[in-house]
């Protein structure tokens, strides 16, 4: 997502720190401060990609997109064994941590649904999966690997 895609959204945007570079997030204050509804990409995704979603959900609620290492504005290193799925999944949960609210929604696209089903298992071992309320899954493929797969794999100049 490009910067002036960020302005266009009339979003906050600042990179958040991971212990392997600097995810891109956009994030919205919305009319009820008690709910959030988090976006969460496919494979050469980004944020940005929700672009008309969030403007017309940020009327009503908080809203969270952000870019997975390798994508949009997020960092893209070099080496391969920075984009594991298990690496996906800590980066959406610390997302998660950190902008939660009193009410969670998630919409996922594509293999953003991969790391969402994992987050939601990690909540369900945690006991609190309750701390999401709905979920909606588009381009859902029954038949993607969770442990990694082809779009884990292209070079940063594709996911870019």
């Amino acid at each position: 997502m490009a910067e002036a895609e960020a302005q266009e959204l009339g979003a906050f945007r600042k990179p958040i720190r991971s212990e392997r570079g600097e995810l891109g997030i956009v994030r919205r204050r919305g009319a009820n401060s008690d709910t959030t509804i988090f976006f969460v990409h496919g494979g050469g995704g980004r944020a940005g990609q929700f672009r008309h979603q969030i403007d017309h959900v940020a009327k009503k609620a908080n809203v969270v997109a952000f870019d997975f290492l390798g994508h949009g504005t997020s960092d893209k290193p070099d080496h391969s064994s920075m984009y594991s799925a298990d690496d996906h999944l800590y980066d959406l949960i610390a997302i998660f941590e950190r902008f939660k609210t009193k009410i969670n929604h998630i919409i996922s696209h594509c293999y953003g649904c991969i790391h969402t089903f994992r987050f939601i298992n990690w909540l369900y071992e945690q006991n609190r999966v309750r701390e999401v309320g709905k979920l909606v899954m588009m381009s859902v493929s029954a038949d993607a690997p969770a442990t990694g797969g082809v779009f884990l794999k292209l070079p940063s100049t594709i996911l870019g």
